[in-house]
Order: structure tokens, then sequence, then C-alpha cells
């Protein structure tokens, strides 16, 4: 994990067998999630900064099950990485994975922004 994937932040074939085609649910899932991730990505770097595993484990988890709905692989990967982390009380490293997962957040936000369907 040493800087953004390559690959495209979301796998647009996934999310339509996901939400099952319709458009007007990918919209809202994408717009709900912009609205949230900040949050979401807060809470996180306040549990590897508090040191708190179960926090982390807890808020990770949560982030990657909505990253997945979304088939943000990228995105879901250093986030189940953290989820790990937490799970396996693992201090080294969750600083650059958590800096990974905020690129990929971005990169994620970028395609929401722009994102017509």
């Amino acid at each position: 994990m040493d800087g953004a994937s390559k690959d495209p932040p979301i796998n647009l074939d996934e999310l339509m067998d996901i939400m099952d085609g319709d458009q007007d649910l990918i919209q809202d899932c994408l717009g709900d999630f912009a609205q949230e991730y900040p949050a979401m990505l807060e809470a996180i770097g306040t549990a590897i900064e508090a040191g708190d595993d179960e926090e982390l484990e807890r808020q990770a988890h949560a982030l990657k099950g909505s990253l997945r709905y979304l088939a943000a692989g990228p995105a879901a990967q250093a986030a189940e990485s953290l989820e790990m982390m937490g799970r396996e009380r693992k201090d080294s490293g969750r600083s650059k994975v958590f800096a990974l997962l905020e690129v990929e957040c971005i990169r994620l936000q970028q395609f929401i922004a722009s994102y017509s369907g």
C-alpha cells in the first residue's frame, strides 16, 4: 500500500449490479456517502491518535461496509487494513494506511462529483 491505486475508485459494473441498475439509487447513495465520509474518516483518525484499538476496528469496519456497497475497492481495502490493525492491536503502519485511505477517499469524492450516471 504505497500510494493511490491505479484502479478506478469505483468499479462501475459492480456498482450497477449492486444497485440493480437504479441510477436514482446510485446518485442517492453516492451523495449520502459524500456527506458522511468526512465524519467517518475523522472518527478513524481520532481512534488512531487515541490508540483505541476497539474504536479503530469499529469505525474502519463501518467505513469499509459503506465503501464495499459502493464498489469502491481501493478505499475499501485500505479501510479493511485499518480494521485488521485495530483487531490485531497492530500499531505499526496505521498512519501510513490512514493517509492512503484519505487519498482514496479524495479520489472517490472526485469521482462522485463528476459522476453523471
